[in-house]
């Protein structure tokens, strides 16, 4: 959906900051807005241990450190039975803002620039004084390549965007160690690049690099579909191959209010919640929901924080990422995605 709207932009983003911080409203949801909000997570009716495997996946994520916070104004009384959840399962406890809408932006942004390395520095432009609630998660992620990339061998080579060709700087190797594979149901080359701490970096590529391509393999790329790919991935033999991957540095922010609120089809009563288990003033107005997520891929290995040309003629295994694609940081451990998106143009930041 975040690619539609955009469909010739970047997008990155992160599934599990985003799933962390509606997990936390969740404690407090009751009634139907609990229903909506386990039925578009796609957990259980009543699954209350899907708090302990969320603090579990944070804790046992290698190489990623992710934090929650909740901001609220003076007069909202918060219920103790949430406090008490939330420090146990998010290490999370509530904070007054103050009466100045400068300084509860800048302590906002204070505490995510903290949490993300100063990768992200800003994420709110402003506090508005009528705001009741804000819910915070911010992650980061930094994982070095398990086979490296020698920076000698960068070189500018052409990336075909759809309307243009750019120059941009691909790390090169001409003997690289990952897991390859030629989906032709997704019409993509795939290849699992090995990070440390139990994580890795998919690239979905296709196989062309015709204005629809990557739009048709997003269609395509359905839970069961990606699950079945993940365990052919996991089956394969550590081939060598002939690799090039664009350096790239990408930001994204999203406005979440729209995009969930169309997503999960429930608008009111996401935009109007029962957050009584969080609060016994309601009702309470979700007035704005705010995501950024950062990646960088480098010759050293990836930095994050929260988004083909196939040739026949040669006998070596070939992935040259020439073309728009879509990007996978996946936790072997855990089984989530870290952070995903697609790269239409590696010089755009945005």
């Amino acid at each position: 959906m975040k690619a539609a709207e955009k469909p010739d932009a970047n997008v990155v983003f992160s599934p599990f900051s985003i799933a962390s911080t509606l997990s936390l409203l969740l404690l407090g949801a009751r009634g139907e807005s609990r229903r909506d909000l386990e039925k578009e997570l796609r957990y259980p009716e009543n699954f209350s241990c899907i708090h302990e495997e969320m603090r579990h996946v944070a804790k046992t994520s290698l190489n990623l450190l992710t934090a929650s916070k909740i901001f609220h104004r003076a007069d909202i009384e918060m219920q103790p039975f949430f406090i008490n959840q939330s420090q146990e399962f998010y290490g999370v406890l509530p904070e007054q803002l103050t009466n100045e809408s400068s300084v509860n932006t800048e302590m906002i942004n204070q505490w995510v620039s903290e949490k993300t390395q100063h990768k992200i520095t800003t994420l709110v432009d402003n506090v508005g004084l009528d705001t009741d609630i804000i819910i915070l998660n911010a992650i980061y992620y930094q994982g070095t390549w398990l086979t490296q990339f020698d920076p000698e061998n960068t070189t500018m080579d052409s990336f075909r965007s759809p309307d243009k060709t750019v120059q941009v700087q691909m790390m090169k190797s001409e003997n690289y160690k990952l897991f390859i594979k030629n989906d032709f149901h997704l019409k993509a080359k795939v290849a699992k690049f090995q990070l440390s701490g139990r994580t890795s970096l998919l690239v979905l590529l296709p196989f062309d690099s015709t204005p629809n391509s990557l739009v048709d393999l997003e269609s395509k790329l359905e839970l069961d579909t990606f699950l079945k790919l993940m365990r052919d991935l996991n089956a394969a033999e550590l081939t060598d191959a002939m690799v090039a991957l664009p350096k790239i540095i990408l930001d994204t922010k999203t406005d979440l209010t729209w995009l969930l609120g169309d997503m999960m089809n429930f608008m009111h009563s996401y935009k109007s919640p029962n957050l009584c288990g969080m609060t016994p003033q309601n009702p309470l107005l979700i007035s704005d929901s705010q995501h950024r997520a950062v990646i960088e891929l480098s010759e050293s290995g990836v930095e994050a924080a929260a988004a083909t040309s196939v040739s026949v003629a040669r006998t070596i295994n070939v992935f040259e990422a020439n073309h728009p694609f879509i990007f996978i940081l996946w936790d072997e451990k855990n089984e989530v995605p870290l952070i995903m998106g697609q790269v239409v143009d590696p010089t755009s930041t945005s």
